[in-house]
């Protein structure tokens, strides 16, 4: 085997590859829609770009067990209850 031969190779296709050289093959992509099973609706796509409201912050942390584990941040959903309405306008600008 030329070692040789297959480093220069790898080391080539590489630098090719991160360097961000374009290939001048089109892609044909308009099959995909073929193997697409699940597409949302219009008002689907709506809801998931809207904003989020406080009311729907303070629903969904009030449906928490309070002794369920504790998130990232080490805080348990009884923590944020109980600090609702002093610290609940927090939990709506800090993801």
């Amino acid at each position: 085997m030329d070692y040789p031969a297959v480093i220069d190779e790898f080391v080539n296709y590489f630098q090719q590859l991160f360097r961000g050289t374009r290939r001048n093959t089109q892609i044909d992509l308009s099959y995909l829609h073929l193997f697409v099973k699940n597409i949302i609706t219009e008002s689907e796509a709506e809801l998931l770009i809207s904003s989020i409201q406080r009311q729907e912050i303070k629903d969904a942390l009030f449906e928490i067990d309070e002794d369920s584990a504790p998130g990232p941040d080490g805080f348990s959903s009884g923590f944020f209850k109980s600090a609702w309405a002093t610290k609940g306008w927090f939990l709506q600008c800090c993801p």
